[in-house]
């Protein structure tokens, strides 16, 4: 009768200790999903920048071409 106690206390101990193990991967795959997320905000902050920025730049481009050719020639747009 014994034995059979032992038998499950060691299956408890080894059930507990899978437990953790499981607990602590579970923390550090949430630690990194909060990681890629803060990556992933500021990626798209930067590409709405550049974006804006882009539009400007295409703006500035399309009017120094429309004075380089004048009234009369036909306004290439690169937009």
């Amino acid at each position: 009768m014994k034995r059979g106690t032992n038998e499950k206390e060691k299956e408890k101990d080894d059930l507990m200790k899978v437990r953790e193990e499981l607990v602590k991967e579970i923390e550090e795959l949430q630690e990194k999903h909060i990681v890629v997320g803060k990556k992933t905000e500021e990626m798209e902050k930067e590409n709405e920048e550049l974006r804006k920025v882009k539009a400007d730049l295409e703006k500035e481009l399309n009017g120094l071409l429309a004075a380089l050719h004048g009234p009369n020639h036909a306004k290439p747009s690169f937009s």
